[in-house]
């Protein structure tokens, strides 16, 4: 089983704090909302991705461990742990300092090795595919992301990040 961390733009939160399993999934997969750029994910390179951005494995309190901070927990747990809120101060942090790094610069901190010595998810995978086809694997969510958070901001949303 396999571990993808989807992130959701929203507005009105305080209705998912108490809806039932079925209402929540329904509104995290919303196709509508997938297609209209509010629903994003990094396959299984969230980790990876997160370990690039912010330097470690594990929650930073920065604005570029977005990913993985520990952010307040709302809703039905999925199996690996409760929906995590971002508050939109925070992905306007994130924003700023993602939009100070270019795709280059981020190619710059990949370093698949360090990622395994640091127990990243799936970083054994990343150093088998050498560091071009791993990089290419990780980085090819940066579009995407890039585009979500510009919105998020744009709109002053919330981010739920839901490890499925």
């Amino acid at each position: 089983m396999s571990m993808i961390l989807y992130l959701r733009r929203a507005d009105a939160v305080e209705a998912l704090a108490s809806a039932s399993e079925e209402d929540f999934a329904d509104f995290i997969f919303d196709e509508i909302a997938g297609s209209a750029g509010d629903l994003i994910h990094f396959d299984k390179a969230w980790h990876a991705l997160h370990f690039v951005f912010a330097g470690s494995e594990a929650a930073t309190g920065t604005s570029l461990g977005l990913l993985m901070n520990e952010w307040p927990e709302f809703g039905v747990d999925g199996g690996y742990g409760a929906p995590r809120l971002a508050p939109p101060a925070a992905v306007k942090a994130f924003a700023d300092a993602l939009a100070g790094l270019s795709d280059e610069e981020l190619k710059s901190r990949y370093d698949p090795a360090a990622m395994e010595r640091a127990d990243v998810y799936i970083a054994d995978m990343l150093v088998e595919d050498g560091l071009e086809d791993g990089w290419g694997y990780v980085a090819q969510g940066l579009p995407a992301l890039r585009a979500f958070i510009k919105k998020c901001v744009e709109h002053n949303s919330s981010v739920i990040l839901y490890l499925s």
